[in-house]
């Protein structure tokens, strides 16, 4: 039945019942028909959880970074996440469709084209689900920024002025990501896209809003060269400077020997310098002032650092072009591209760069190509950095598997581009999940069952995702920083479990199926100087989960 129909069926009262309550609901924002997902439909009857799929781990170091790639519907997989890192995400960073009406999505089994009178609605109900699921994974100085281009701009920015809050909006930020123009437009020849900026909160959040993290140290000539700069027209800047070959000392006053005078003298004439003599010492104090000797020639030079520059909202640098920086750059990683409209990796990396921390978590639940991941390996690289990746993505035309998994694994490992030239791995690590719906039941054999097949979960939750022993009825796993995840089915398997452990570990983090949610002091009495923390399993992850 389509909404036209449902309306025809409705009595006049019923129609006023809906009339007023839309008047009552909204004074501003946004009214469309919401429709019901039918992937909805199965996650009222079941709970998404993270499987790890192991034949696809890519693992380069074990003192790497951890990164995941999740393959499944975004909805599944931000429900699922919400046990795992609800409040702990720094940025989520998205490419959405852009329902440009080119059929280059589906809305339950359907490709929306611009011939879909509902097209808005169902992509506004789309987004919103998603957008209001992700709040909840963002961290008090958590960022969100959304690319997009005109077809939903206005309706997204009044969607996240809702969800997220209009006092958190930061910003919006146009891109030129193609200088060509479309020739193909009947109007403007489109050049650029956006991206819109929301803090979780915006009185918590910082970031790194300049063109530049640290101040560019660089060098200039001391001399002032202007012509208006004469000893007649600045007698204050004009003295000589002092430099002793032997000690190599620089000064203003006379030396007794061995000693060079230098003037601003320029070949058109005689000049100043920048500085009066006061702020000069000052400098010279600092040591920002040295001598260039270049053959017989000596040049007073200062050193500067170029203060920060504000980062505008128009980017319009050749580094945002996504030709060379999206698509051709992803054909040398891959061989070939089959992949549409890729992002320039710099208009990522730079906003990255910007609303995150070295130790940052960033989510991208649209990855697509993958640019997300590749621009926080980049980034980690240039500045030291141990920023986490999660990208998430559906396996439509093969997309995960032929585009987005490739070129992580590619770019970690290392690659040959096209003119076959090797090209350095990255590194870090790759653990790569699906998301398996687990149909519930109200019974302590389920619950038992959930315990174990949550063991994917939690590992990723306490970031220890190297089995360290196995036994029956329970599992070890650490991570490089001694930190170890007891994973126990059985209590009366906790002493023979902390048997296993090294004497050298710095934190345990238990997790014993238990229904009553016990706290096992007395099993654990012995750890009790020890950093360790205790959870009971399925409960509270399953209600996370549904929650």
């Amino acid at each position: 039945m389509n909404n036209q129909e449902k309306y025809e069926e409705l009595t006049k009262e019923e129609l006023l019942n809906i009339i007023n309550s839309i008047q009552d609901d909204k004074k501003l924002g946004l009214i469309w028909e919401d429709e019901d997902e039918e992937i909805e439909i199965e996650y009222k009857k079941h709970i998404p959880i993270l499987r790890n799929n192991e034949n696809l781990n890519v693992l380069t170091d074990d003192k790497e970074v951890n990164h995941s790639l999740i393959e499944s519907d975004n909805l599944f997989a931000l429900q699922s996440l919400q046990t795992i890192y609800r409040n702990k995400i720094d940025l989520i960073y998205i490419d959405p469709p852009y329902n440009t009406g080119a059929s280059d999505w589906m809305y339950n089994n359907d490709y929306i084209d611009k011939n879909n009178d509902f097209r808005h609605s169902k992509w506004l109900s789309m987004m919103s689900r998603r957008l209001k699921l992700a709040k909840q994974l963002l961290s008090e100085i958590g960022f969100i920024a959304i690319a997009i281009d005109h077809n939903e701009l206005f309706y997204l920015g009044v969607l996240c002025d809702e969800i997220f809050g209009e006092r958190n909006r930061i910003g919006t930020v146009t891109i030129q990501h193609h200088p060509r123009g479309r020739t193909q437009s009947k109007f403007f020849s489109t050049t650029n896209e956006f991206t819109l900026v929301y803090a979780k909160n915006i009185d918590n959040v910082e970031g790194n809003f300049y063109l530049n993290n640290t101040p560019e140290e660089t060098t200039e000539d001391f001399i002032r060269a202007r012509e208006d700069a004469t000893p007649k027209t600045r007698p204050n800047l004009y003295y000589p400077i002092y430099f002793e070959l032997e000690k190599n000392k620089i000064s203003l006053e006379k030396p007794a020997k061995n000693f060079i005078e230098i003037l601003p003298l320029t070949k058109n004439g005689m000049r100043t310098w920048k500085l009066v003599k006061d702020a000069f010492l000052e400098e010279l104090e600092k040591e920002n002032i040295y001598i260039e000797i270049k053959g017989e020639e000596y040049r007073v030079k200062r050193k500067i650092k170029r203060q920060k520059s504000k980062l505008t909202t128009n980017w319009i640098d050749s580094i945002y072009d996504a030709n060379p920086h999206g698509n051709i750059l992803l054909k040398n990683i891959l061989g070939n591209n089959d992949f549409a409209f890729p992002k320039s990796i710099y208009a990522v990396k730079d906003f990255v760069q910007i609303l995150t921390n070295k130790d940052s978590i960033v989510l991208d639940f649209f990855a697509g190509s993958g640019t997300t991941g590749h621009s926080v390996m980049e980034l980690n690289k240039n500045d030291n950095g141990k920023r986490k990746f999660i990208l998430v993505t559906n396996n439509e035309n093969e997309i995960c598997r032929k585009i987005t998994y490739p070129r992580i694994k590619n770019v970690m490992k290392g690659y040959k581009n096209k003119k076959n030239k090797f090209i350095e791995g990255l590194g870090g690590n790759l653990y790569f999940y699906d998301v398996d719906l687990v149909k519930s039941e109200n019974s302590d054999s389920f619950n038992f069952k959930l315990s174990k097949i949550l063991v994917s979960n939690i590992c990723m939750k306490e970031d220890t995702l190297k089995l360290f022993h196995k036994e029956k009825d329970f599992l070890i796993y650490s991570n490089s920083d001694k930190k170890f995840t007891l994973i126990i089915f059985n209590e009366e398997s906790i002493q023979l479990s902390i048997q296993h452990l090294p004497n050298d570990y710095d934190t345990l983090m238990f997790y014993i199926y238990s229904l009553e949610g016990e706290t096992f002091e007395v099993e654990l009495s012995n750890l009790k100087e020890k950093n360790i923390e205790v959870n009971s399993i399925p409960f509270p992850a399953y209600f996370n989960i549904k929650n």
